[in-house]
């Protein structure tokens, strides 16, 4: 009769669990949003530097001259995230409990829309204002500069709709039809 009990009590749901978890993985959604974010930030730094035919240090910081050229690599790499995310708010993501999904694809969204739009409010508005202050032309150093040029990209503003998209699309999905994957 005791070991009865016990397997059921196993094979009950256990809420509190699930809540950790799902809270859990919210905060995980929040910090990629913000991550990627500064990621494509950064990329882009260094694309425009190569371009331009600037070496730049990890602060954003000019330290040489080379040729301008192509940088495939990094293109290739921010291609890559962004696509990455992208397929994960709109395959991956909608199709979990809906709970879960509804935390991934709203905590991925706030924390990707509070980067970009800090970016957008720190950045200076034209690249000629940039230049008449005596910023640097790749913004501030490091992290700050990232944040700005990760603000003001169009991979991050389609990554943020993306995000709204996936969180609107599992808001208003009916359960039944949902599948868990």
């Amino acid at each position: 009769m005791r070991n009865q009990n016990i397997t059921s009590d196993l094979q009950q749901p256990q809420p509190h669990r699930s809540r950790w978890l799902v809270a859990l993985f919210a905060v995980t959604a929040s910090a990629i949003g913000a991550t990627s974010i500064v990621a494509f930030g950064m990329l882009e730094v260094r694309i425009e530097a190569a371009r331009i035919g600037v070496v730049l240090d990890v602060n954003n910081v000019v330290v040489g001259v080379e040729s301008p050229h192509r940088p495939w690599l990094i293109t290739v790499g921010l291609a890559v995230l962004a696509t990455i995310l992208g397929l994960g708010l709109l395959w991956w993501v909608p199709f979990r409990q809906r709970l879960t999904a509804l935390a991934l694809s709203a905590s991925f969204f706030v924390g990707a829309a509070l980067v970009t739009v800090w970016g957008l409010a720190t950045s200076p508005p034209t690249f000629t204002e940039t230049l008449a202050s005596g910023i640097e032309p790749f913004g501030p150093e490091g992290f700050e500069g990232w944040v700005q040029r990760g603000g003001t990209s169009s991979a991050s503003h389609i990554i943020v709709l993306l995000g709204l998209a996936s969180f609107a699309y599992t808001a208003t999905r009916n359960e039944r039809t949902s599948t868990v994957r």
